[in-house]
């Protein structure tokens, strides 16, 4: 397959150097010729470097000291990235955590095109149970800064207002227009979530793939309740956690409606957190 745009795969990791290298197994099995990966490895501890530098070598890999958490790692790949991505170019995020199929990057680029250069996500199915498929896709109330699965398709795709950036294609004029991750109001959790919001609100049209699929490399007993093992406190306020206040908050601020009702938004989402969080001790 022949293909003149270039996709530039870029996600952050921090140990977990089996999980890295399947990952990598499949990005360097597809049928899309033309890609590279870049990685920021945010300090880890289990020979990363080396080993990724033995079995790929093809793939760069920046180094931070520990510090730059979810949203500044992959910012710093992107600040080096756009300046020499073309302008019919795309990105591609994902985790580490993750394997994709040879076809993913192929699939993904031809139904952006077919569909005017869209945003377009890709459905979650776990490694060892593939009958466990997660949704992408929101759909995202501004007056009560809610996300619901998107149920509805336009033209054979769902069609929604933001995603994750698990397998993930974006075309290079988004970053151009919409800029990069918030790293300052959202340094690890809900970064990609609020990106998409505003690529939305600037006139990007997003979708879901229906034949795509990342793969989770996490078992599926692995999950556990959200906030296992966690005290109240750093629910609250730790970077950690997924439902912290600070990126709630964001959110609703950058999000949501302004005056009271902003204000009532946060005591609502302060109140329920709590609540959900003794529900599950």
């Amino acid at each position: 397959m022949e293909s003149k745009e270039h996709i530039y795969i870029m996600f952050p990791l921090f140990n977990r150097i089996e999980m890295t290298l399947k990952c990598l197994q499949g990005f360097y099995s597809q049928d899309y010729p033309n890609f590279s990966v870049h990685l920021f490895d945010d300090g880890s501890t289990d020979d990363t470097q080396n080993l990724i530098a033995k079995h790929f070598p093809k793939t760069e890999v920046i180094r931070g000291e520990g510090d730059y958490w979810w949203t500044k790692s992959i910012n710093q790949v992107l600040r080096k990235l756009i300046t020499q991505a073309g302008e019919n170019d795309f990105f591609l995020t994902s985790n580490n955590d993750t394997w994709i199929e040879p076809n993913f990057l192929s699939t993904l680029i031809k139904e952006s095109k077919e569909n005017n250069r869209s945003i377009v996500g890709s459905r979650l199915k776990n490694a060892a149970n593939v009958e466990m498929i997660t949704p992408c896709g929101y759909y995202y109330s501004p007056e009560i800064v809610g996300f619901t699965p998107a149920p509805a398709v336009i033209e054979g795709k769902r069609v929604i207002d933001a995603l994750g950036c698990r397998g993930t294609i974006i075309p290079s004029e988004v970053f151009r227009k919409v800029g990069e991750f918030d790293e300052i109001n959202l340094p690890h959790y809900a970064a990609d979530i609020e990106f998409f919001l505003r690529a939305h609100k600037a006139g990007f049209n997003i979708l879901e793939s229906d034949t795509a699929y990342t793969f989770d490399l996490e078992p599926p007993e692995t999950a556990q309740a959200e906030f296992a093992g966690m005290k109240l406190y750093d629910v609250l306020f730790s970077i950690r956690s997924k439902s912290n206040l600070k990126a709630r908050f964001a959110i609703i601020d950058k999000h949501g409606p302004g005056g009271l009702k902003n204000l009532k938004l946060k005591v609502v989402s302060f109140l329920t957190l709590v609540k959900t969080y003794f529900a599950q001790r």
